[in-house]
């Protein structure tokens, strides 16, 4: 996703894939063998090469890519790039200009560095599971959407657009981590770190409005109401926030309307809809509207 990003603002994007293809070539539905539909949303703008990097040629041919590029970005351990003898190191020798970009479960400065990861074990680790089940949810469970790999992905492609910035200022290339746990945590925790921002805490952790179990999609009424007016004995039409105002019922072209099943019953001329109104009690035409109680 960081690539296809970077793609789409004109980078010019070359894929290294192992020589089987990109495990989400294979993801349904499809309508051409190693063409699956995520496959093709987050690989448009990009070129692509099969490489099996374990390969003496092989490495050679990625050291050559490598020399004339401006980035590299890749999304496995460093301990297993360090193993293929492309760490940082390796390939600052060959171009000490590249930008070296890594997206990763972990940072390579806690316990976990060494750990695998995808987007469904960090969504657990970041704790997006519980906070669907404090939100209302019977059980926990994960977001239906790559929400971490999209997240850091959009961390990374800011990371590398930063670092293009800093090398034409320095002149130098740079190692850059972008660790999935951390990113997230930083996304997750901004909004529900909560009562724990404070040492010693002053409340739970989480944002009670977001957790709320009230809060989700409702359906609108459709019914319509007309407001009439009347007049003074001077002939001055009365102001929109007089005491009392009525509701004069629906015409027969507003009863035709669709109404979405569900929806409050429509007036209609035999039992027409009675709308009283205050003004509000402070005066304040700016701070408050009128309020309104409808009988049918």
């Amino acid at each position: 996703y960081a690539t296809q990003i970077l793609g789409d603002l004109g980078a010019d994007v070359i894929k290294v894939e192992p020589l089987e293809g990109d495990v989400m070539r294979s993801a349904w539905p499809l309508r051409h063998p190693g063409m699956g539909h995520i496959f093709l949303n987050v690989n448009r703008n990009k070129r692509s090469v099969a490489l099996d990097l374990k390969q003496p040629d092989a490495h050679d041919a990625l050291l050559a890519l490598a020399r004339g590029a401006d980035a590299l970005v890749y999304n496995i351990r460093p301990q297993a790039m360090a193993r293929l003898r492309l760490g940082y190191e390796d390939l600052r020798a060959v171009n000490d200009r590249l930008l070296y970009v890594g997206a990763f479960g972990y940072s390579q400065r806690g316990p976990y560095a060494a750990r695998p990861a995808y987007d469904d074990l960090i969504q657990g680790a970041s704790g997006i599971p519980w906070l669907h089940q404090a939100a209302g949810n019977e059980t926990p469970r994960y977001a239906p959407l790559i929400t971490a790999d999209r997240t850091v992905g959009l961390q990374l492609a800011n990371a590398v657009t930063a670092g293009l910035y800093w090398r034409e200022r320095s002149g130098r290339g740079q190692r850059i981590d972008v660790p999935m746990f951390e990113g997230m945590l930083q996304v997750v925790l901004g909004e529900h770190l909560g009562g724990y921002t404070f040492d010693p805490p002053v409340g739970d952790p989480g944002y009670v409005r977001l957790l709320a179990h009230d809060r989700r999609p409702m359906r609108p009424a459709t019914a319509m109401f007309v407001r009439s007016f009347t007049t003074t004995s001077s002939g001055a039409r009365s102001s929109p926030w007089s005491a009392a105002a009525t509701c004069s019922p629906m015409t027969p072209a507003l009863r035709r309307m669709k109404r979405a099943p569900g929806t409050m019953t429509r007036p209609t001329p035999s039992s027409p809809t009675r709308c009283t109104g205050a003004r509000p009690t402070n005066g304040s035409r700016r701070s408050s509207r009128p309020t309104f109680r409808c009988n049918a």
